[in-house]
């Protein structure tokens, strides 16, 4: 049977989520270690939900590459907490793979390299490395469903979320206002990038650790749910979303109701998933 697992929008919907017992499994990011729209929890407010949780299930989201200084505040933060309490540490950076299997938890591990992971011989290989994997996004329906057909595990997929089109550790907004000398606030979350002949908007956002470009819409699988196999997990992340539209997406999963999610006032796409991509590998190459 497969499992849904939900990204909360803010701390707030979280704690909620808990109360409420609306959901069986969150994602959450901490401090600055995911590349998460929004700004991670703190140390407080993860032991919060830890202790509140009841049968709740958490992961956190680790989904980032680390600089040396950076895995050692990721090393501080694992002293600070019971790992065994976590379900799952969500990671794209090796690093985090040799800090946790050196100390036994190995069964914590999912790997998610939103653009690798295309094809079945490298997600059976990953695969054996981790307690699971999330498989890429970036391909299409029809090659996913042949990739998940020639498993002999279950894995992970992302059923909805915005990707991130561009990410660079470079400060991208600070350098263009000091380019442009103005005194706007690269932490607002409002801004969007447009390209000279385009019409597209794309979210872009400055974190501690570099600069975030999302995609303008927001992709999604549903029908096809039923139709793929060997599938534990279905990732659904909040993206941009604001906690109002990101229940009703939640709802609407949660119920079967996919009209609750064509309702809202969102830009909802197939994107990449109705092509055929060039990440996906065959045997040849």
């Amino acid at each position: 049977m497969k499992q849904f697992i939900f990204e909360p929008v803010s701390f707030r919907q979280a704690k909620q989520w808990v109360k409420q017992k609306k959901v069986e499994h969150i994602l959450i990011p901490v401090f600055d270690f995911s590349l998460s729209y929004r700004k991670g929890y703190t140390l407080k407010q993860f032991q919060y939900l830890i202790n509140q949780k009841g049968t709740m299930k958490i992961s956190i989201n680790m989904m980032r590459l680390f600089h040396e200084n950076d895995l050692e505040r990721v090393g501080s933060f694992f002293q600070q907490i019971h790992i065994e309490d976590i379900t799952y540490i969500f990671y794209s950076d090796l690093g985090i793979y040799q800090m946790l299997v050196a100390q036994g938890y190995q069964d914590k591990l999912v790997y998610d390299a939103h653009t690798y992971l295309t094809n079945a011989r490298d997600v059976t290989e990953y695969a054996n490395l981790n307690q699971n994997v999330v498989v890429s996004n970036q391909i299409s329906i029809d090659e996913l469903k042949t990739l998940l057909d020639n498993l002999s595990r279950s894995v992970m997929i992302h059923g909805f979320g915005q990707s991130i089109i561009f990410y660079s550790r470079r400060k991208l907004l600070t350098r263009y206002f000091e380019y442009r000398h103005l005194k706007q606030r690269t932490e607002q979350m409002t801004y969007t990038l447009q390209e000279e002949f385009r019409t597209e908007q794309y979210p872009i956002v400055e974190k501690t650790f570099g600069t975030l470009i999302y995609e303008k819409g927001f992709y999604y699988l549903f029908e096809e749910l039923n139709q793929l196999s060997h599938v534990s997990h279905i990732l659904i992340h909040c993206g941009t979303l604001n906690e109002k539209y990101f229940e009703k997406v939640v709802d609407s999963y949660l119920t079967n109701q996919l009209e609750l999610l064509q309702n809202l006032p969102i830009d909802l796409s197939k994107g990449i998933m109705k092509e055929h991509s060039v990440l996906h590998k065959t045997k040849e190459n």
